[in-house]
């Protein structure tokens, strides 16, 4: 994952495939059921240069991190892919 200087989505990789040019479609938080030691998640959505949409998640801190979740701040998720 590559961002841009404001934190946003610029560019992935996923098995060979370029993602690239990401234009943030919106974003938003997510809190997470903190009782099971789920981050808080930023969302983005994305636009590629050949209009794919693609849902990306990074994650923050937990409020109560559970041990062994394997949860960790930072990480992104490839959510989900619209072609």
């Amino acid at each position: 994952m590559e961002c841009g200087t404001d934190g946003t989505p610029a560019r992935f990789v996923r098995e060979g495939r370029v993602y690239s040019g990401l234009e943030t479609v919106e974003s938003w938080r997510e809190s997470g059921c903190w009782w099971d030691g789920e981050p808080v998640r930023t969302v983005f959505r994305v636009r590629d240069r050949r209009g794919r949409v693609v849902e990306l998640h990074r994650l923050g801190a937990s409020l109560f991190p559970l041990e062994g979740t394997g949860q960790q701040a930072g990480r992104w998720l490839l959510y989900r892919i619209e072609d």
